[in-house]
């Protein structure tokens, strides 16, 4: 009886551990990101706002992440967030603890290295040497002309009129890079990629990872991409640069394979091209993007793809200054494998996936074309002769134009010691909706946060504005400010507006005087 009594007994136990061990399984928490902020600085001197800092693996093999400076204090500074490896899943998202990290300023590489930490926040003043931009000519007044006339002169004299030149600085090259959702801002959405295949003819896959797939006896699988670039390059602009940037995920064998970037001649949706149709209910004029009139059968750029897990970078300078000067001419373009001897497929990362800096990008350097140089005419001066005259004349400089148009900037950030001022270590605030409404509030313009918390409204006209910002899930304002920050904009001036906020604690419910509104504070 008792060893019936024990053998119930160990049974319930059982029964019971089998019935809680599943509630005591806990999800594998990714390790939290690192921050890294501190000064940026070329040649001793200050960056542009908006210039790329980027963060990259210790062999330079892996870009982590990238973020656009802005100035703080009178200095440029970055602050960004980089994210440590999940152990728990397949692709390697970042660095591990204590392993070394390096830097970019725009393309110049960083003279300063740092070290991931989870959770640290780390500073790292960026130093570098840069290219050295070619001053620009001030012309110089002379001494005062003096001209004699001759007294035998008869007649009147008419001076010829001076011509004073406009002289135009040397324009500096601007970098700008494309990636969906992040850059150049972090409203931008105008990347589609997708791919066509033999295996499903009839449908879309633009929700899946890119594909190339080979085999001995032709090409199965093709990406397409493009990056719309208009309003975002002046047309007209000298393309010096442009490269395209893919990261590969896996590969079905170890078999390396070449692929070309082909120009594509016809307009597609990603959410609509199939191996028959570029867009619904319009054939391609070959399947499989294979007619003369789908493609340009000369490749643009060839890349190897060799190992996964890395980027491959496609040169696109010609093409890219096509669709600068041409924007209807941008379809973007097809990847296409090369010939193999036996079959392989490999997996590219698009533009849907979760970790933006996974994603696709295109960089693109470029030279403004400069405005024409428009000669000023001194006005003609009638002289009259005399014995021994004396004529003087006064070079009249050439006036400055003085910009009419102005711009509102900021950093929407975590508040660590609730200040109410951006102290340097505090986070940007990814996701935030800064608003720019007139001062009669009516909406004009939006902007999305990106992963270092910045936002910019350029090209603003004379007049009074009103900034409001809008948190994302999980932060509130620190105290109930009015619902916005009156800025007055003028011609040429730089206003920033920071909005700080705090992160709310896990289970903690918010204050019911907000709703992620905070007027922020304007610095002058």
């Amino acid at each position: 009886m008792q060893t019936k009594h024990r053998l119930m007994a160990t049974a319930f136990v059982v029964a019971l551990v089998i019935t809680i061990l599943p509630s005591l399984v806990v999800d594998a928490v990714p390790p939290v990101a690192c921050n890294f902020w501190g000064t940026v600085k070329l040649n001793g001197q200050n960056v542009p706002d908006g210039t790329v800092v980027s963060v990259w693996s210790d062999d330079w093999s892996v870009k982590w992440e990238e973020t656009p400076t802005f100035t703080y204090d009178g200095s440029s500074t970055y602050n960004i967030n980089i994210n440590g490896d999940d152990p728990e899943t397949g692709p390697i998202e970042g660095p591990t603890a204590g392993e070394t990290v390096r830097f970019k300023i725009g393309g110049d590489d960083a003279n300063e290295s740092s070290t991931w930490q989870e959770a640290g926040t780390v500073q790292a003043d960026l130093t570098g040497t840069g290219a050295t931009p070619t001053p620009s000519h001030t012309p110089t007044e002379g001494p005062t002309a003096t001209n004699t006339l001759t007294p035998t002169l008869t007649g009147t004299a008419t001076e010829t009129p001076l011509v004073t030149p406009t002289y135009t600085p040397t324009p500096r090259p601007v970098t700008k890079i494309f990636r969906q959702d992040e850059l150049p801002t972090a409203d931008y959405q105008g990347c589609q990629d997708t791919y066509v295949t033999e295996w499903d003819k009839d449908n879309p896959h633009d929700m899946d990872n890119l594909r190339l797939r080979v085999v001995d006896v032709g090409k199965i699988k093709k990406p397409l991409i493009k990056f719309d670039l208009e309003g975002q390059i002046p047309v007209g602009s000298t393309v010096q640069q442009a490269v395209l940037e893919i990261k590969t995920g896996y590969r079905s064998r170890e078999f390396d394979l070449n692929v070309e970037a082909c120009q594509l001649l016809v307009d597609w949706e990603e959410t609509e091209a199939t191996w028959y149709h570029s867009t619904s209910g319009v054939p391609w004029h070959a399947p499989g993007v294979e007619g003369s009139g789908d493609r340009l059968f000369d490749p643009v750029s060839t890349a190897r793809l060799s190992e996964v897990e890395k980027w491959v970078e496609w040169t696109l300078t010609d093409v890219v200054q096509t669709w600068v000067s041409d924007p209807s001419s941008n379809h973007g373009v097809i990847l296409m494998p090369g010939l193999v001897t036996q079959t392989v497929e490999w997996s590219l990362y698009d533009s849907e996936q979760g970790h933006t800096y996974l994603r696709p990008k295109l960089s693109v350097t470029y030279l403004e074309a400069p405005p024409t140089p428009v000669p000023t005419a001194t006005p003609s001066e009638t002289l009259t002769p005399s014995p021994s005259p004396t004529l003087e004349h006064t070079n009249t400089p050439t006036a400055t134009l003085t910009p009419t148009q102005g711009r509102i900037f900021g950093v929407v950030y975590v508040d660590l010691n609730r200040d109410g001022e951006l102290t340097l270590g505090e986070l940007g605030v990814a996701g935030a909706q800064v608003e720019l409404r007139s001062a009669t509030n009516q909406l004009l313009d939006s902007r999305t946060t990106g992963s270092g918390g910045t936002y910019v409204f350029d090209s603003l006209y004379s007049g009074s504005y009103r900034v409001q910002a809008i948190y994302p899930a999980g932060y509130y304002a620190l105290v109930p400010f009015p619902p916005y920050v009156a800025v007055t904009v003028g011609p040429g001036t730089n206003r920033q507006v920071n909005f700080g906020c705090v992160e709310q604690a896990r289970g903690a419910s918010l204050p019911l005087i907000q709703k992620g509104h905070w007027s922020g504070v304007l610095s002058q």
